[in-house]
């Protein structure tokens, strides 16, 4: 595999790493307001809270699809790259979602879902830019190493 060619399934990857961060943060940040409601529902926040907190746990879900999908090629683009011991591991990520999901028998139980999520994304954001910073790197490799050819 020729320098260029490298470069270009780097770049593949990082692209499929930054629209996954992007799923991820979003994500993050519903959660939190879902987090929020939630804690307002359990004082007793009453059938607007409750619908507010059922709203953003939708939106949440729909948000943690598309990281999923988001990470499913960013795997297919890691897998790419040459030399680059490098594999997200999707297994948890995949699981949770539909466990948080099926809906809750009481509010604590969903605070603790809400929570778990929130985990949840937060470990797979930190695994996506520790891999994402290695691809930078191997970026710069490959992009020094072209410009200064070996004799």
């Amino acid at each position: 595999m020729n320098e260029e060619y490298e470069l270009k399934e780097v770049e593949e990857a990082l692209s499929a790493a930054n629209n996954a961060l992007d799923h991820l943060y979003r994500a993050k940040e519903i959660l939190g307001s879902a987090s929020t409601m939630g804690i307002l529902d359990i004082l007793g926040g009453g059938m607007f809270i409750t619908f507010l907190k059922q709203r953003k746990m939708s939106e949440a879900r729909e948000q943690m699809e598309a990281a999923q999908r988001a990470l499913e090629v960013f795997n297919r683009e890691l897998d790419d790259v040459r030399n680059m011991n490098l594999h997200l591991h999707l297994d948890d990520f995949t699981a949770f979602a539909d466990y948080f999901f099926d809906n809750g028998f009481t509010d604590l139980f969903v605070q603790g879902k809400i929570s778990d999520a929130r985990g949840q994304v937060n470990h797979a954001i930190q695994e996506v830019g520790r891999l994402q910073k290695e691809l930078q790197d191997r970026e710069e490799e490959l992009v020094y190493a072209m410009d200064h050819p070996a004799h």
